[in-house]
């Protein structure tokens, strides 16, 4: 082939490949029924009528000019297949309430691969997240690190992952952070805290958008209605469908059916899409001084009927923050609460402190690398800058001790007892090395976790040692 022809074909080339793989990612839809491995029910209550438009009236209006659906011509519409989407674009809101509000949701993409054929099963895969501390995202564990069902089955593994924030029409230059690691996941709850990677001269994406804060305990008193024997909650949501622009849904189709106590999920009528999952359920209700409590998720996103909810018997399924928050010491020590005598206020302590820090550990050994020990350097710092460890007038530590959890990775032929053994090691490890940086002994608890609290299950050896690691978080409650 000559190089005139060679010359000619390329951008040919290039073209139809990037193409290609947009069209990949548009077409996986993250928010299908089998995600995870669990089945989509339907209601089979009797649909409510909506609230007045008065009563869900919000404090800022999209802007006056017209302002039609999103489209999104270049691949089709895939928003409007099946059910057109009922969310709008946030762009609409820029300038208002609204807008401010949804900065802290991201656009998460998680690039997979299967292990020996990483050119041909590459692949990334859109998701919702949503800041909850200055460097921590909080989304779907069926994302990240878990993956769907059937590319579980197919062997697949995540090899990267970053979140982007105002990805949005207004936005000429949005801003990513890469995924550095996984500080919580449960399957159960379907659920994952992500750190972000803070790069040198880079503001932390939470002291820039501002993070949604999360509830401990049940929002019972908030404004709901009766009608037709069904009761429910006024909701709204902020997520990227199909990894599109950010989006909201805020009008009175996005309601929460009361659910059982007992029950981890939350019912919900908010149309979302694939790439909506991970994405914040907020609640939507005025006190009696009229302000609506603003940034508080009740829930987090996992599930939605493909194409959208066709039917006033379908329904879409999230996880309710206050289940999670029981399971999460990072979430415990953060969460906001309902106040005791009066069910519509809500008090949400600040969060001055550093997140928990994670102390990876080289396979069959307990010595602290270098970088763990640079790590543990800054976190022993920021907390000297807060006068962490100062007493109060009766001699008493003003908060509660460091907790310090070690964990070890499962391997072939590993008993319960040695894992159990090596993760109190390099709990102690930690524990010693805080001491000799000035950290009172009586400041530190130990705790050893063994093989049962991985945060990732993988059959790639590197990604497997993300299990072995040692926690320290820092409890903001007094003592």
């Amino acid at each position: 082939m000559s190089h005139a022809t060679l010359s000619a074909r390329l951008p040919t080339t290039i073209i139809a490949l990037c193409i290609s793989v947009l069209m990949q990612t548009v077409a996986y839809g993250q928010d299908s029924q089998q995600a995870a491995g669990i089945s989509i029910g339907q209601s089979q209550e009797e649909d409510a009528q909506p609230a007045s438009e008065e009563a869900l009236s919000a404090t800022a209006q999209p802007r006056a000019e017209s302002r039609p659906r999103y489209e999104y011509s270049t691949l089709g519409d895939p928003l409007v297949e099946g059910v057109p989407i009922k969310s709008e674009l946030v762009s609409e809101y820029e300038g208002t309430y609204w807008y401010d509000l949804a900065k802290p949701v991201g656009w998460l993409q998680v690039v997979q691969q299967i292990p020996g054929d990483r050119v041909a099963s590459n692949k990334t895969v859109p998701c919702t997240a949503w800041l909850v501390a200055k460097d921590v995202v909080l989304t779907a564990w069926h994302c990240m690190p878990g993956l769907l069902k059937d590319d579980r089955d197919l062997g697949y593994e995540w090899v990267d992952a970053s979140v982007t924030f105002l990805h949005d029409e207004t936005s000429n230059r949005p801003e990513r952070y890469t995924v550095s690691g996984v500080l919580e996941s449960d399957p159960a709850l379907d659920y994952a805290l992500l750190t972000l990677a803070i790069k040198d001269g880079q503001t932390a994406p939470g002291d820039k958008y501002g993070i949604i804060r999360v509830l401990k305990s049940r929002l019972d008193g908030d404004r709901s209605y009766l009608n037709g024997g069904t009761r429910k909650r006024p909701r709204y949501i902020i997520h990227h469908p199909h990894g599109f622009f950010k989006m909201i849904l805020k009008d009175a189709t996005c309601r929460e059916f009361v659910s059982q106590p007992e029950s981890h999920f939350m019912l919900h009528q908010c149309d979302t899409r694939g790439g909506s999952s991970g994405a914040p359920v907020l609640a939507f209700q005025r006190t009696e001084e009229g302000k609506i409590l603003d940034q508080i998720a009740v829930g987090l996103h996992v599930r939605g009927i493909d194409g959208g909810l066709s039917s006033s018997a379908q329904y879409n399924r999230a996880i309710r923050i206050d289940k999670i928050v029981a399971k999460s010491r990072l979430l415990r020590s953060i969460a906001c609460e309902v106040d005791g005598f009066n069910q519509e206020d809500v008090f949400c302590p600040d969060i001055y402190f550093p997140r928990p820090e994670v102390i990876y550990f080289e396979r069959d050994s307990s010595e602290l690398g270098t970088y763990a020990r640079f790590k543990l350097d800054l976190f022993v710092r920021a907390l000297n800058e807060q006068n962490f460890f100062e007493r109060n007038d009766l001699g008493r530590y003003e908060h509660c001790p460091l907790e310090i959890f070690g964990h070890v990775e499962q391997q072939d032929g590993l008993s319960s007892l040695y894992a159990n053994g090596l993760s109190l090691r390099l709990a102690q490890t930690v524990r010693t090395y805080l001491a000799g940086k000035g950290v009172p002994q009586d400041m530190m608890t130990v705790e050893y976790r063994g093989i049962e609290e991985p945060v990732t299950s993988s059959a790639i050896p590197w990604r497997n040692l993300l299990n072995r690691r040692v926690e320290v978080f820092v409890s903001r409650i007094s003592c």
